[in-house]
């Protein structure tokens, strides 16, 4: 086990137990006590997800809200749901698409820095990231696509009457 820093190799090492009565090597590892600090980052990643989904979706409500008599407008002149779903969509997924494209490229050089200075360590391919670039489009779409529907099915009258 790595009982120096992770930046070096695995080297042997022993522990020996020496009291008055005897001498010995104490050798017992508990398995399993790893796996419960793994659940922590996986837990702490969930929680950050849900509040930046929580600030999306005000984002997206506050979008809404402010298009309100467009939507009514372009409803009465016989826009469909879905033209609407996607007016409302497109421009939040123009900024995550630009945010990837700015994103992942500095990702994937900051995290090969990283490993570079450990001993044993993996090698991050596009696959990796290309996986959190439609899990981060999907999330964008489900998070939004509340309030996008939302806006799509109300009354066009109820938008213009104050007109």
């Amino acid at each position: 086990f790595h009982f120096r820093s992770l930046h070096e190799n695995v080297t042997p090492f022993a522990i020996r137990l020496v009291t008055n009565y005897t001498r010995g090597m104490l050798a017992k590892i508990k398995a399993g006590a790893e796996k419960q600090w793994l659940s922590y980052p996986v837990g702490s990643a969930a929680w950050l997800i849900l509040i930046s989904c929580l600030g999306l979706f005000g984002v997206a409500a506050f979008t809404a809200e402010r298009r309100f008599k467009e939507i009514g407008i372009r409803k009465v002149l016989g826009a469909s749901v879905s033209g609407v779903f996607m007016m409302l969509t497109t421009d939040f997924l123009k900024l995550i698409g630009i945010a990837i494209i700015i994103a992942f490229p500095l990702a994937w050089w900051a995290t090969n820095q990283w490993l570079n200075g450990f001993a044993y360590r993996i090698h991050t391919g596009p696959g990796l990231f290309m996986l959190a670039g439609v899990s981060t489009l999907l999330i964008t779409v489900l998070t939004i696509g509340y309030q996008a529907v939302k806006a799509a099915v109300t009354n066009p009258i109820s938008s213009l009457r104050s007109e």
